[in-house]
């Protein structure tokens, strides 16, 4: 087996100390670097300083920037010739292609974890060859420690077949024929699971295709001596349907994710490690990056399938929505993914990709021509079984975003926290426990309870100062004119108490009750002093529960807000009962958006069509789950700062300000704009799937809809699509909300 070790950043590390140190040993011996020393060291200073030793790395100005710098310094000093760096998310891979034992220094950063991991091998394991011209296709097994054997047979190179250019995922495998006898079965193939047996197809030593036998894919003869065995290789992007979206070590995805990190989660569970080659020209306005798949993000949590619900999307879910945000398609090609806007191709001219691994760009020509053997053209038709159907436009379509709802803003709502009573995402006051002077004993303390690790807690007697913080929540972002809802759950015992809570907002205003009573009124106050009361309890040494839910009144301008846990007031008529302890629990405070969810919108319906419409036919409704909008929901669209919302956007070069759905939604017109051609038939000649074509004779711009070429004919089956990429003047486009009826199709007006 190979070996990953992950080198995971919670943080920007400490630049005080240790940062990270391992070594890895093969055979007991250890390996060797490009600059001679057999241990990977680290240590990390400060932003701007100047290296003084030669394993000292200046971290960036951000942790996205610091993995960047640590992970070109390790490809730069720690070099190997079985030893890769990648960053995925907040981790730098170090993919060992070798069986190691790694020893990691337990000195190590406190914003560092290192862990590793057993993966499978490329290119180690070789079981069988072929060898056909400038083509070598090879099969490994894992695990394998025997020799190679070469072995007889022919090989065709397959696409999934689609029904427009716009469809999303296009699988590619090889099917094999490959010649058997009585000493050579290849019954294995039949035995084991889709993870075992690794095919690679290279072409004068360049990769072609990488992708695993199926083995419900297997045929063979029964009765002959000598005989064919027909065996279905896949890339695997077929199988991500019955695939959950989790990571390779079976745990679910977390926080906040780029949408690259999205798509590489998916493309992962084919495990196959390739990189991912992108051309997507779409940005939000305003942006100044390179690279929008990176500096997009969405909350992971937005592939639950419903609030109530554990249950994980699968990948082909997830993958399809990704794509679909941005008209974008999936294939494999030349050993890549390759993740491409068809309306964004450039005809008769270079497509820019980003290697998505190195960051780097760079420009391809995908323009290929179809002749005429009669021409002397290479490729060419051949087989006299050509034809060409017409397919009509397209003047209507409905993108539809099913929104999912986010439970609320603040972090740690259950109040969870360690032995210490440290509260993530809260801050606890540091003057707790408050002491009586004279006799010196506690009036406000948090209980320490040994029998739990969520909740707060608070022993509270006569005498706390009023408002006296308790813990104070991380804040949140909240923009003017927002209504929110304040929510809390908890419980008193022993007396009646009068519970504050502060509600505070970075401009400087303190939400304000009018009393104590359930029909207070709320209103928004400069005065530091103003909190929201509830007088709750009962005299009983038993526990009285209350759950409180207050919507405010709408935010004055953007702000962040904050909520303080402040001390209760014990509250009690002396001539009836009288103690001077009371104990106050929170087991559950959050502040939420309820405004859409209230008025019974499940999500949002884009509509887009013709004004002039071209034909009758209405394109088929398709579902996504994230979009632009308002922070209360859990698939809404975020900028790099994790907190800002994305509204608009436009495609490169264009001056338009829409939102990424009505992008998406209007290219399908475009690209279906007019009455379109689908040409069929044999090519003698190999032309690459991901082309766009021009064939002789016919105008227009074709890519391929359905796929299949033999290497040993040399003959290619191939259905390819017209379509066009031009502006449309007379779309009409609207927004309308879904109330969770079956979405119908839209109707054409023209």
């Amino acid at each position: 087996m190979a070996k990953k070790i992950n080198i995971t950043f919670s943080d920007q590390p400490i630049t005080s100390g240790a940062g990270f140190k391992y070594n890895i040993q093969v055979g007991g011996i250890d390996i060797t670097y490009s600059n001679g020393e057999t241990e990977c060291l680290v240590e990390f200073i400060p932003n701007g300083d100047t290296p003084t030793q030669v394993y000292q790395v200046p971290i960036g100005v951000d942790l996205a920037q610091t993995l960047d710098i640590t992970k070109t310094f390790l490809r730069q000093n720690y070099i190997n010739y079985i030893i890769d760096y990648n960053v995925v998310g907040n981790t730098i891979e170090v993919l060992v292609q070798a069986d190691v034992v790694v020893t990691i220094d337990p000195d190590i950063n406190d914003n560092i974890t290192i862990t590793t991991q057993d993966v499978e091998p490329a290119g180690e394991n070789l079981k069988y060859f072929i060898i056909f011209g400038n083509y070598v296709l090879n099969i490994y097994k894992k695990n394998y420690l025997g020799s190679a054997t070469e072995i007889n047979g022919t090989f065709t190179l397959k696409k999934s077949g689609v029904e427009t250019i716009l469809s999303q995922i296009r699988g590619t495998g090889i099917d094999l024929s490959l010649e058997a006898n009585t000493a050579l079965t290849f019954d294995e193939f039949l035995l084991e699971d889709e993870f075992t047996f690794k095919v690679e197809l290279l072409k004068s030593g360049i990769l072609v295709y990488k992708g695993y036998v199926k083995p419900d894919g297997c045929q063979q003869s029964f009765v002959n001596d000598l005989w064919y065995v027909n065996i279905e290789t896949v890339d695997g992007l077929g199988l991500l349907k019955d695939l959950s979206f989790v990571q390779q070590n079976g745990l679910r995805f977390t926080g906040m994710m780029s949408i690259y990190d999205v798509i590489k989660g998916c493309l992962d569970r084919t495990r196959l490690s390739m990189d991912i080659m992108t051309s997507v020209q779409v940005e939000y306005v305003g942006y100044t990056g390179t690279n929008i798949l990176k500096d997009v993000f969405v909350n992971s949590d937005r592939f639950i399938k419903n609030e109530a619900d554990t249950v994980i999307m699968d990948c082909n879910e997830v993958l399809t929505s990704m794509l679909n945000l941005f008209s974008a398609v999936i294939t494999q090609q030349d050993g890549k993914w390759w993740i491409y806007r068809p309306n964004d191709l450039v005809l008769n001219g270079y497509t820019e990709f980003i290697n998505q691994t190195t960051n780097a760009t760079a420009l391809y020509n995908l323009n290929a021509v179809l002749g005429s053997q009669v021409n002397n053209f290479y490729p060419h038709h051949c087989g006299a079984n050509q034809q060409i159907e017409v397919k009509g436009a397209i003047s209507a379509y409905r993108l539809n975003y099913k929104y999912g709802f986010l439970t609320g803003y603040l972090k740690n709502t259950n109040l969870n926290h360690d032995e210490d009573m440290v509260y993530t995402d809260w801050t606890t006051n540091p003057d707790l426990p408050i002491m009586n002077p004279s006799p010196s004993y506690p009036i406000l303390k948090i209980i320490n309870n040994p029998l739990t690790t969520y909740g707060l807690e608070v022993l509270v007697k006569s005498g706390v100062p009023a408002l006296t913080p308790i813990l104070t929540s991380s804040s949140i972002v909240g923009f003017q004119d927002q209504v929110l809802t304040f929510t809390f759950k908890g419980s008193t015992k022993n007396t009646l108490h009068l519970l504050h809570f502060q509600i505070v907002t970075s401009d400087g205003y303190y939400l304000k009750s009018s009393g104590i009573y359930s029909n207070s009124t709320f209103q928004w106050s400069t005065d530091s002093s103003s909190s929201v009361k509830i007088l709750t309890g009962k005299i009983s040494t038993s526990e009285h529960f209350i759950t409180y839910n207050l919507k405010m009144p709408p935010l004055i301008a953007d702000c962040n807000v904050s909520v303080i846990i402040c001390s209760p007031v014990l509250y009690f008529v002396p001539s009836i009962y009288y103690t001077s302890t009371g104990i106050f629990k929170v087991s559950y405070i959050e502040i939420s958006d309820n405004t859409i969810k209230e008025s019974g919108a499940v999500g949002e319906n884009h509509t887009v069509s013709r004004k002039n419409p071209p034909s009758s036919i209405t394109k088929e409704n398709q579902t996504v789950f994230n979009g632009d909008g308002s922070t209360s929901l859990i698939g809404t669209i975020y900028k790099d700062d994790l907190e800002t919302p994305t509204i608009q956007w436009t495609r490169k070069g264009k001056f338009e300000s829409l939102p990424l759905l009505g992008i998406s939604a209007m290219d399908d017109l475009r690209i279906q704009s007019a009455p379109i051609m689908k040409f069929s038939g044999d090519i003698f000649g190999e032309i690459k799937y991901m082309s766009v074509v021009q064939i002789d004779g016919i105008t227009g711009y074709f890519m391929f809809i359905d796929y299949e070429y033999d290497y040993k004919t040399n003959i290619a089956q191939v259905k390819l699509l017209q379509f066009y990429n031009s502006d449309l003047g007379d779309i009409e486009y609207a927004i309308s909300p879904d109330y969770g009826s079956n979405t119908v199709k839209p109707t054409i007006k023209g």
